[in-house]
């Protein structure tokens, strides 16, 4: 029997939600979906069904959430599951919390994107695979089915004896939340905090093995049982390919070259990145992690992660070779390290503020204030997120796991990127009551140009803020108050201390180039000592202090007055004053070598950096003269005999020793910088020019290169790629020097401005730009006019003779980083005001 418009469907059934079969007439269009739903279960037992789930609306969603209850398969084999509404406002069964990554979820980065790139489009959002939810067909992502597929029955029995484990409930995000409803969407990220802490267990899924994971898991339980020896070892450093005698003499099991490519895959997995793996392994109460088949013993993974880290931290980084080197650098465990070191951290914080006797902490009012998104924000940068505002709303649940005075947070994705960033900008403000956050401004080439310039770009996975520690604002009071944020713009007060003169761009701004000598530097040094002709000034140490914003490794610098190194007769008789620390030495080496390097080692670190960029400009004038244009960056070239080349007399190298004999000529003997003559020798030197080249996991066969009579008789000589060798041993030996070198001058250049000051600030830098300090904030900021003062549109268009900027970033200027700038100033009366938009 069929009626108008309606498929057949079996007598004496009647249409769902209806007591009687209808009989004649017109058929109403309640019964006809009704009647559609039937033949569609009919397909499904015949396997033959189309029917997609929809999700039902949750009762409440700000106490409501779903769980999935796992059925098994069906004749076909396709995963089966029920999708059930509970509340925390009654009793809520046991369930487990699934963090997973929608992706692909293998290793990206140098030496793994080949394998990544084969598999992604099997793990694509367009090449979903159905499961079935309440009897309809639903599609998700195959690392997700490859999870629900795989993962060991014993990962949730071990919460529960045989007899009392209960029927199977799991919380997924892809499936629990209807993913098209914004509203709901919300809500339940909202209550993410409360999903993960509530669960028995947080089950991680790093996605299926490779070849390369066993080796990882060996590697991680090395380090993880011998961290103090790997910590201390001096001749053994992490990614290197070293023999196993160092490893032995440590006292640690070898580690070979391809174990460290093993764990750096394994670092680099995915679900490392995922910005809300941050939320979601802090809150829970319990974590089990599969990299399938294998269980990964959380405790070794943490302690390996952390001692990598520090090891790693302290300038060893040679984990960079796994990243392409036209991304931001990072350290490969870096996120598994933060994640952690956060972990520790909160709860500790979480049990202080709910009142744990057994909690001390040396900082009370920090609990009373309660968690802060500034404390928070800056050390999950380096998490990716494919839905930019995730960046902030996946912190939501930290701030509200830690209980504290605000409002529970609610994510609205309704609200654009500019307007989440620029609150987000906001509340670091007012809850802070300081200006950091504009330090985290950064003008990357992709920032976003839908925001503030006052706001960073949290989408990014860098930040390159400027350290804090800084007082360039002492003394003037900041109280943030509602009325400074009108719109997408800021209201500052401020004094202006100078615009920039000269701010000539960099040789480059890849990570690599950093590392190449900028002829600039000299120049805008002798120029500021031209400048201040009869005063007697050290102008090599305030540009070396400059490059690494007077940052020592770990140990914050004395600002000298005024930014000027003022020479006196202590200076004279024992060297500069407040200078670094001895770099180390290198450590064993053959006799022939002792007196040469024993004379190296006296100059300062400063020095040793600039000689080696020049030897390796020299490197590069040889090659190209020779029409050695591609050579391997990480090559030692034998070529016929180089004194035929003099590579001092190239145009470019000689305006450079040039300048660099104008500062040492202001600065005299005192001078931290090596004259002309000592670079051509140290480059003429074939003993040091095989240091120089010698990687430092080279370094018990760094002597293993021809000797220097072995080579003249066939006139032969080395010289390098003509790339800068930032694993080598000159480096190593330079390395608290160059840590901090490299995260100053990292997408930064040196500037002067017009009253001969030097500073260090944001590649887009450009004369005219002006430099202030600000009430509330640490660092001096540049700024860029968006209007002219003495125009018709400035006059009416400026509220209080507050003139518009941009702000182009926090920048470090020598001399006025302690409050020089405003010392004495009247609070209000001597400021300025100010509007960033």
């Amino acid at each position: 029997m069929s009626f108008d418009g309606c498929p057949p469907y079996p007598i004496g059934i009647s249409p769902r939600g209806y007591g009687t079969s209808f009989v004649g007439g017109v058929c109403p269009r309640p019964i006809i979906q009704d009647a559609l739903d039937l033949v569609e279960d009919f397909k499904l037992r015949c396997g033959r069904s189309s029917r997609k789930h929809r999700h039902t609306a949750l009762p409440t969603t700000s106490e409501h959430f779903r769980l999935v209850r796992p059925l098994g398969r069906d004749s076909s084999g396709m995963l089966e599951f029920s999708l059930e509404p509970y509340s925390f406002v009654d009793k809520t069964p046991p369930y487990f919390c699934l963090s997973y990554t929608w992706g692909n979820p293998f290793a990206d980065g140098v030496g793994f994107k080949k394998h990544f790139d084969s598999v992604d489009p099997e793990y694509s959002a367009e090449r979903k695979v159905d499961i079935k939810i309440d009897s309809a067909l639903f599609g998700i992502q195959k690392n997700l089915h490859d999870a629900l597929s795989t993962l060991p029955l014993e990962a949730f029995q071990r919460h529960f004896s045989q007899s009392s484990m209960p029927s199977l409930l799991l919380w997924i995000d892809a499936i629990c939340i209807d993913q098209t409803n914004e509203a709901e969407k919300g809500q339940q990220v909202s209550m993410m905090d409360t999903i993960y802490r509530s669960a028995e267990c947080t089950i991680i899924w790093l996605g299926p093995a490779d070849d390369m994971t066993p080796r990882a898991i060996r590697a991680v339980e090395i380090l993880s049982q011998k961290a103090a020896e790997f910590e201390s070892a001096h001749n053994i450093y992490a990614y290197c390919a070293l023999t196993a005698e160092g490893y032995e003499e440590a006292g640690i099991p070898f580690i070979g070259w391809d174990d460290w490519v093993a764990l750096a895959s394994f670092f680099q997995r995915q679900w490392f990145r995922r910005a809300w793996i941050v939320q979601e392994i802090i809150v829970s109460a319990d974590l089990l992690m599969y990299c399938s088949p294998h269980l990964i013993r959380l405790a070794a993974l943490e302690k390996a992660a952390k001692t990598l880290y520090v090891k790693n931290s302290k300038g060893e980084n040679l984990s960079a070779r796994f990243v392409d080197a036209n991304n931001a650098a990072m350290i490969v465990e870096e996120p598994a390290a933060v994640l952690w070191n956060m972990r520790d951290r909160l709860h500790i914080f979480r049990q202080a503020a709910l009142g744990n006797p057994a909690v001390i902490v040396a900082e009370p009012e920090e609990i009373q204030r309660g968690l802060l998104l500034s404390q928070i924000i800056g050390q999950v940068v380096p998490f990716l997120a494919s839905e930019p505002r995730d960046k902030i709303f996946s912190l939501y649940g930290l701030l509200n796991f830690v209980p504290g005075p605000r409002a529970r947070l609610h994510a609205d994705y309704k609200s654009s990127v500019a307007q989440v960033y620029t609150d987000a900008a906001w509340t670091c403000i007012t809850e802070a009551e300081d200006l950091h956050v504009l330090a985290w401004v950064h003008p990357y080439a992709k920032r976003r140009t839908d925001i503030p310039s006052w706001v960073p770009d949290f989408s990014r996975t860098s930040l390159s803020a400027l350290p804090m520690g800084f007082r360039a604002a002492r003394g003037l009071d900041f109280v943030p108050t509602a009325g400074q944020v009108g719109g997408m713009r800021l209201r500052l007060k401020g004094v202006p201390v100078a615009a920039v003169a000269e701010a000539p761009d960099r040789v480059g701004v890849k990570p690599l180039d950093k590392w190449r000598l900028d002829p600039a530097w000299f120049r805008l040094a002798a120029s500021i000592g031209q400048q201040h002709e009869g005063r007697e000034i050290l102008l090599s140490e305030m540009l070396a202090r400059t490059l690494c914003m007077d940052f020592s490794h770990n140990a914050h610098m004395q600002n000298m007055t005024a930014g000027l190194m003022v020479r006196d007769d202590h200076t004279a008789q024992n060297g500069p004053l407040d200078a670094p620390r001895a770099s180390r030495n290198f450590g064993p080496r053959p006799h022939h070598l002792t007196r040469a390097l024993d004379g190296f080692e006296k100059l300062h670190d400063f020095g040793k950096l600039v000689m080696d960029m020049i030897h390796t400009e020299a490197d590069k004038v040889i090659l190209k003269s020779i029409g050695a244009n591609d050579v391997d960056i990480k090559a030692i070239v034998l070529i016929p005999d180089g004194a035929a080349y003099r590579p001092f007399e190239d145009e470019r190298l000689a305006s450079i020793l040039a300048d660099m004999e104008t500062v040492r000529g202001i600065d005299g003997d005192v001078c931290w910088l090596p004259d002309a003559e000592t670079i051509q020798w140290w480059y003429d030197n074939e003993e040091y020019t095989a240091f120089r080249l010698s990687r430092r996991e080279d370094h018990e066969t760094t002597w293993m290169f021809p000797s220097a009579d072995q080579r003249i008789s066939s006139s032969q000589r080395l010289i390098g790629s003509g790339t800068p060798q930032i694993s080598s041993v000159i480096y190593k030996a330079i390395e608290d020097f160059t840590y901090e070198f490299q995260r100053g001058y990292a997408f930064r250049k040196l500037f002067t401005t017009e009253t001969g000051l030097l500073g260090l600030g944001p590649v887009t830098a450009r004369p005219g730009d002006e430099v202030w300090v600000v009430s509330g904030s640490e660092t001096p900021l540049l700024l860029r006019r968006r209007c002219n003062p003495e125009s018709d549109e400035c006059k009416s268009g400026c509220d209080n003779d507050a003139h518009r900027f941009e702000l182009v970033g926090a920048v470090y200027v020598h001399g006025i980083m302690n409050g020089e700038a405003v010392a004495g100033m009247e609070q209000n009366s001597d400021m300025a005001n100010l509007v960033l938009v």
